[in-house]
């Protein structure tokens, strides 16, 4: 009996010993556990503040693409007014060109008709004072004229005559 009450001892003594070991494992296990749910709490607070700073980004983008977009509006229609001011504008320039054209063949004219009065009154008191014309030089700019159509005496000299 004495064999079997030492041997009941070991046996209770092992039980024991496995008993410590398990609750040592579990207590291991139990604060491996709680490290982790800390480190887990950490993370998700760290998640959190980095969702919170990129919702901020993602707020602060969306507000600078409705700025852009406002922005992007403002300057289509300011290069809508632009286009249509160039557009007046040519049409503008390209009315007084031809008016300046106009003028100045109307300019031209009445230049060679002065010219050609101013000629005839030359030629009209170069004859009634005796004198004889010189062969006639017709300027660059002067249009051509046949030399038989030319007027010879004064009586066809026109209201160039001072008499």
């Amino acid at each position: 009996m004495a064999e079997a009450n030492l041997r009941a001892n070991s046996e209770l003594r092992q039980q024991q010993q496995e008993q410590q070991r398990q609750l040592e494992a579990e207590r291991r296990h139990s604060e491996a556990l709680r490290d982790a749910t800390a480190d887990l709490r950490t993370s998700v607070m760290e998640l959190r503040e980095g969702q919170a700073l990129w919702q901020n980004q993602v707020d602060e983008l969306r507000t600078c693409l409705r700025e852009l977009l406002r922005e992007q509006s403002e300057l289509v229609r300011i290069i809508a007014q632009q286009q249509h001011i160039l557009k007046d504008c040519k049409e503008v320039i390209r009315a007084i060109l031809e008016q300046m054209r106009d003028d100045h063949r109307d300019f031209r004219s009445a230049i060679g008709i002065l010219l050609e009065e101013l000629h005839q009154t030359v030629r009209c008191l170069v004859l009634k004072s005796g004198g004889t014309l010189p062969k006639p030089v017709r300027h660059p700019e002067a249009p051509e004229v046949d030399p038989g159509s030319q007027p010879t005496d004064s009586a066809s000299l026109g209201d160039g005559s001072l008499s």
